[in-house]
């Protein structure tokens, strides 16, 4: 049920919206398995009460953590050729979780997910795949089309 890449220790909003007292009866997916990056906790938090500076570290975390998510995707942010995709992208971080599979939360408040009726657990969320194979398509069409001259666009 999924490899551990994706969103892996990553927190969305809402996940940060109530869901720190999550617990649940599966176990945490081993933390060796988890990738070094995600969204500092305490910095987010600020965001929903606080303003002035902690909001401006909070959105700069927040963007870094987008980067580092679409690049699990398949999806680099910094290449002018995928820069649209940042939109597909938040979609996909957003994404909500389907009815077959359940999200708890380890210790340190990183997502973790068990597909219901059974006792693996995986860093990944379900979604994480599908939307791998949707920017692999969208990729492989434009590199088999050229860009639309503006003549063309008018």
């Amino acid at each position: 049920f999924g490899s551990s890449s994706g969103r892996a220790g990553v927190l969305s909003p809402a996940h940060l919206r109530g869901m720190a007292g999550v617990s649940g009866t599966g176990d945490a997916p081993d933390s060796s398995a988890l990738p070094g990056y995600g969204v500092d906790v305490s910095v987010v938090a600020a965001t929903g009460g606080g303003g002035g500076g902690d909001m401006q570290t909070a959105v700069v975390e927040m963007t870094g953590d987008l980067h580092e998510y679409g690049l699990s995707l398949g999806v680099d942010l910094d290449l002018e050729q995928e820069e649209d995709l940042a939109w597909a992208v938040g979609e996909a971080f957003n994404a909500p979780l389907s009815s077959s599979c359940t999200e708890y939360m380890d210790d340190t408040g990183r997502a973790y997910y068990i597909k219901n009726g059974s006792s693996e657990s995986t860093w990944e969320h379900p979604m994480d795949s599908v939307y791998r194979e949707l920017f692999e398509l969208i990729k492989g069409v434009r590199h088999r089309s050229p860009p639309a001259t503006s003549a063309e666009r008018e």
